[in-house]
């Protein structure tokens, strides 16, 4: 009986003892990504236009910017 206990013991501490597992935490100031100034400056506004009543996938569309040109 006495050796089924310990066997048990045993048996207990590497599961619990196998558990464990340490990582290392380190601190970074990394950027995540780097924006230039050209990116963050507003140039125009676009509007979508449609000759349908209503915009659905597949809609025929178009953008225009302020003047009326269209862009795409």
């Amino acid at each position: 009986m006495k050796v089924n206990y310990f066997a048990l013991l045993n048996i207990v501490f590497l599961v619990a003892s196998s558990c464990r597992y340490i990582i290392n935490k380190e601190i970074t100031n990394y950027k995540y990504f780097d924006v230039s100034s050209s990116d963050t400056i507003e140039t125009d506004t676009l509007f979508a236009v449609t000759d349908e009543k209503n915009l659905e996938y597949g809609s025929r569309l178009a953008y225009i910017n302020k003047l009326g040109d269209t862009i795409i």
